[in-house]
């Protein structure tokens, strides 16, 4: 089990590093590998979402990716999306931003909702049926609003909605393919001015990666294609005194069907919930009912012991899963009772009414080294 790192060589030192290159304080502390980017001209963030750290170091032999390597960082705690692009978008750990898991149950508006992408688990309406977005949910600032320069931000098309939009800045661009980032992205640097921070979110592998599987001939496929567009692109860049981060939002793990623990088949655990279960599946959230705690966690621990880690929420929190510092009250309405870590690589898995019952073999979320690490690039031009 590898618990994240948020003192050092966390993504969260990473955004603190960029905060500090701007001239601008953090909560968090920053790399001082990392400090000669106050005299960058240009600073470029860019997360691949999925490429993770082990992944990289089977398949990254050779390629521009091995060149550039700086080292391996921890994600935060769930290594999922959810959590970790919005720490990346905010500059703030999950205890601040509170957007832990991707089903997490919303008392704003009574309901657990599917936060990407910003829909309700029940019946798949956005979130916009409430006339609202993830904006509405999200209090702290984005990095573009944070630090005083000219920032863009570059997202592909299908996933720019008015939430994204209200969160991140001003300037927002979308793609469709490669080649247009990397031709516009060039011209942009070229130009002559002020500093710039360019944020660059790449879900594509992470889409490949979910549709097949890890060290599919697809995933691969990809990360080659990814190898020879960044070749060209950091090649042209030389002079622009631009500093290119490149990372990840966390790692993966295969689940096989013998490894996959159906909620259905425990119904003394069952008939100990409130409502089913959030979170992930392979951090599950348990909303108990008050006269049911003692039966719960006596059936988890002889019944689900082999396979997780059962938690009060509050130790979670005491134990600095989410970081060390002071929570924001809101967190506790995100966590309320148990949290189920899972072991090795089973999932745990609920199905409420309408929907299709079936698993993933790609699954992330926890706490293992192919979860937790991410690889960090460092190009300077």
């Amino acid at each position: 089990m590898i618990k994240p790192n948020y003192e050092e060589w966390n993504i969260i030192n990473l955004t603190s590093s960029i905060l500090k290159a701007f001239w601008k304080k953090s909560f968090y502390n920053p790399l001082a590998e990392l400090d000669y980017m106050k005299d960058s001209k240009n600073i470029v963030l860019i997360v691949i979402d999925w490429l993770w750290y082990k992944f990289f170091e089977k398949y990254g032999k050779g390629t521009i990716f091995e060149k550039y390597f700086r080292r391996s960082l921890t994600t935060v705690f769930l290594s999922t999306t959810t959590s970790a692009i919005t720490t990346l978008q905010t500059w703030v750990a999950p205890n601040k931003h509170w957007f832990v898991a991707r089903k997490t149950f919303f008392k704003e508006v009574w309901t657990i909702l599917k936060i990407l992408p910003y829909k309700i688990r029940f019946d798949g309406f956005n979130i916009n049926h409430f006339q609202t977005s993830k904006a509405d949910f999200i209090k702290e600032k984005s990095i573009c609003q944070k630090i005083n320069c000219e920032s863009v931000v570059i997202f592909p098309e299908e996933i720019i909605d008015e939430g994204n939009k209200k969160i991140l800045t001003k300037k927002i661009l979308w793609y469709t393919d490669l080649d247009w980032f990397f031709n516009h992205i060039k011209a942009e640097l070229k130009k002559t001015g002020d500093r710039k921070y360019i944020y660059w979110y790449i879900p594509y592998f992470d889409s490949i990666c979910h549709e097949f599987w890890i060290g599919s001939q697809e995933s691969i496929k990809y990360f080659e294609l990814l190898n020879n567009a960044f070749i060209n692109f950091i090649d042209s860049l030389k002079s622009t005194n631009t500093t290119i981060l490149i990372t990840a939002d966390h790692g993966q793990i295969n689940t096989e069907s013998q490894k996959v623990i159906y909620l259905k088949d425990h119904k003394e655990m069952e008939e100990c919930l409130t409502m089913p279960l959030c979170w992930e599946p392979r951090v599950a959230f348990c909303y108990v009912k008050s006269a049911k705690t003692e039966q719960f966690e006596k059936y988890v621990n002889k019944n689900l012991n082999h396979c997780s880690r059962l938690y009060k929420s509050d130790d979670i929190i005491k134990e600095w899963f989410f970081w060390s510092g002071i929570s924001n009250p809101v967190l506790q309405d995100r966590l309320w009772d148990y949290i189920l870590v899972m072991k090795e690589n089973y999932i745990i898995k609920d199905f409420i009414m309408g929907e299709e019952e079936k698993y993933d073999i790609w699954n992330h979320w926890a706490l293992s080294e192919n979860e937790m690490l991410v690889p960090l690039f460092v190009v300077d031009k």
